[in-house]
């Protein structure tokens, strides 16, 4: 046997070996992805539908940013039912991979409502320089949910192959 033949034999053993280890930790991101979509689903059909009923702690926040943004577009009760439906609406979404970019783009506008506080409202989401009060670390939380958006959308550029390998 050749030096160049026994250099291929060696890499292709050694790819067949991280295929099958590969698909075990794919399998495991399959899980982790339906964990994700749930746990989703259930932050975001949850706060979406205390708004729909009027029952969100959040109600006093969101009044306060609809005065100094979209008052002029929206009277507040109907802006607030419409942003929870709007939560229900993406949390939805996120249990049909097929809805995943739509979803996606859905959370990055609500994200972006959402930090809004932030900046227009420092007296209600800072207590001091970088010391968030409760309502300010309320939504510095989202950062988690924008991590978990960006990992299912990129995660499901790879439902192609797993579907292909069965996996």
């Amino acid at each position: 046997m050749k030096k160049n033949d026994l250099r291929l034999v060696i890499a292709t053993i050694l790819l067949l070996l991280a295929i099958v280890n590969f698909l075990p930790i794919m399998k495991s991101l399959n899980l982790i992805s339906w964990y994700s979509r749930v746990s989703l689903f259930i932050i975001y059909f949850w706060f979406g539908i205390l708004k729909v009923f009027v029952l969100s702690p959040a109600e006093e926040l969101v009044k306060h940013l609809h005065h100094i943004t979209y008052a002029v577009l929206f009277h507040f009760d109907t802006f607030f039912r419409l942003f929870g439906v709007y939560e229900c609406l993406i949390g939805i979404l996120w249990l049909f991979p097929k809805f995943t970019k739509v979803a996606f783009i859905l959370i990055l506008i609500h994200l972006t409502l959402t930090v809004m506080p932030m900046f227009l409202l420092q007296a209600d989401t800072w207590s001091h320089a970088l010391i968030p009060t409760f309502i300010g670390q309320y939504i510095i939380k989202n950062l988690i949910l924008l991590a978990l958006a960006l990992f299912l959308f990129h995660f499901s550029k790879l439902d192609p192959y797993l579907k292909r390998n069965k996996v």
